[in-house]
């Protein structure tokens, strides 16, 4: 954990594709990530962001409030939400760790921010398929593909 802590990641859950809290997931099916987060003073411009990880803590995903466009409203001192991320793992079987940071625009850039808070290395999170029926796809994540004759 690190960052400078004036807004921080209180507690986090996750639960499956059927809403049971579990860090094991179906290929294709969404795992659902609550993030409670608690301001110790004002916060302007709050953002949170995921990053996904392989066993070999390659990165394979990594977006959040910014990247999407989710505008989270400025906190008070004291005041705490909860904000959810729903994510389809178009992802091969395997496990992966994720992370979680919560920060602020900097004046560096769009792709920049001030860190409050980051916690690294959660999970796994199990990505598991059965094995009687065929993948929907080979390889790391499932990428958009259309096919037509």
């Amino acid at each position: 954990r690190h960052g400078a802590r004036h807004l921080e990641l209180v507690a986090a859950a996750v639960e499956n594709e059927h809403g049971a809290p579990s860090l094991r997931v179906e290929m294709m099916r969404t795992a659902t990530f609550r993030f409670l987060l608690r301001a110790k003073g004002p916060v302007a411009e709050p953002s949170l962001g995921f990053n996904l990880y392989d066993r070999m803590t390659n990165l394979v995903f990594a977006a959040g409030t910014r990247q999407l466009g989710v505008v989270l409203a400025p906190f008070a001192a004291g005041e705490e939400r909860i904000v959810t991320f729903k994510l389809t793992c178009s992802l091969q079987p395997g496990e992966y760790t994720f992370s979680v940071e919560a920060g602020e625009p900097s004046a560096e850039g769009p792709n920049f921010g001030f860190l409050h808070d980051k916690h690294e290395g959660l999970g796994p999170l199990v990505v598991h398929y059965e094995h009687t029926h065929t993948w929907p796809f080979y390889g790391i994540a499932r990428l958009p593909l259309e096919i037509s004759v």
